[in-house]
């Protein structure tokens, strides 16, 4: 396993992987609130997007079957395919049941979808990220086994989020026995606190007082972190909506000392 990566680095190497045939996934393994999936979500799609691929994003928290699994992972490629992927897609199948095909899909999508299987996706266009695999309700030898399918025959490139130390004793000799099939390398996550300190300031860009607040008072913010090793972002996050409600009334405050120690 690599040691604990910068955000850039851990970039450069998803960068690397999307450019070659995968032999395997990617597992970023991190702590709970430490920012995996607003990584995900605001960067790592981003990467992905640049590179020509389409990013599919599936969460497995609480999914306790495999036939759920199927049309949770059915339903985000069907939320992410351009246009002209969705008409290739959906054609044959709307042609089967002789309807005109805009009229049924705005009709009906959910029954068009129970018409799919996942071998009709277009996987070598786009790049999946299976998230909170430590949630998963699932044997997480059956939630890898999943996952290796579409590794293994359609060469998927595959992202996959856990925290490695929430998954359950019980099942830690099975998990390192199916990782080593299935996960290629496994990229230790942690956001430092400078960087969290500019997503939280990117969170707020728009909402002026928070963020006039943050920027003023940045140094003693990161201080304050440093000294508590504070790194939960999501936690942070909910920070930042408390501090919405009540910078106005802080910004009012003359004496910066006391703004602080609000």
């Amino acid at each position: 396993m690599d040691n604990q990566l910068e955000i850039g680095n851990v970039s450069n190497v998803v960068a690397e992987y999307l450019k070659e045939r995968p032999v395997g996934a990617i597992l970023i393994n991190g702590k709970w609130g430490s920012g995996k999936t607003h990584f995900w979500k605001n960067h790592l799609s981003d990467l992905v997007k640049k590179n020509k691929l389409i990013p599919v994003y599936v969460s497995l928290n609480g999914i306790n079957s495999i036939k759920d699994l199927e049309q949770q992972t059915i339903i985000a490629f069907v939320d992410c395919l351009p246009g002209k992927f969705l008409k290739k897609l959906f054609n044959p199948i709307l042609n089967s049941l002789d309807v005109a095909s805009e009229k049924y899909i705005g009709r009906s999508l959910g029954e068009v979808i129970k018409g799919l299987g996942l071998h009709h996706m277009p996987m070598e266009k786009c790049v999946i990220c299976f998230d909170d695999l430590e949630r998963c309700k699932l044997p997480i030898a059956e939630s890898l086994g999943f996952i290796n399918r579409f590794l293994e025959h359609q060469y998927l490139k595959t992202i996959i989020m856990a925290d490695e130390s929430e998954i359950p004793q019980t099942e830690v000799e099975e998990y390192n026995k199916k990782k080593e099939k299935v996960i290629s390398r496994v990229l230790g996550f942690e956001v430092d606190i400078p960087e969290i300190i500019t997503i939280l300031s990117q969170t707020r860009k728009g909402h002026t007082p928070s963020e006039k607040l943050l920027n003023e008072h940045k140094n003693f913010i990161t201080d304050f972190l440093q000294e508590y090793q504070e790194k939960n972002l999501r936690v942070l996050m909910f920070w930042t909506y408390i501090l919405d409600r009540i910078a106005p009334e802080v910004l009012s405050i003359q004496e910066k000392d006391y703004q602080q120690e609000i």
